[in-house]
């Protein structure tokens, strides 16, 4: 039980430390992306310490379904931002 308690503190402790490189970092998009990834792995690491959630039951899979749809529509936003506000400029040169 103590190790249980003692990995549910560090836990806590790193979504704090997340937490606050999240509001100190709100203008960079790929920080700030991580560390949503990162948020959810560790709402999943606490789901499954704290409710004792198997690792074939359906509360996983959806939370994995969930997580992927937040990382697609992540890597759109950052698709549609650098096409707009980007400026590389590729030149074709035929020898």
């Amino acid at each position: 039980m103590l190790v249980k308690d003692m990995f549910l503190a560090l836990v806590c402790l790193e979504l704090a430390v997340y937490s606050y490189a999240f509001t100190f970092s709100w203008f960079h998009l790929m920080i700030i992306l991580m560390i949503l990834e990162l948020f959810m792995l560790k709402l999943y690491f606490m789901s499954v310490l704290l409710f004792s959630v198997g690792p074939g039951s359906f509360f996983t899979f959806l939370f994995i379904t969930l997580s992927v749809a937040e990382a697609s529509v992540a890597i759109s936003l950052l698709t549609m931002l650098v096409r707009l506000h980007g400026n590389d400029f590729m030149m074709l040169t035929f020898i």
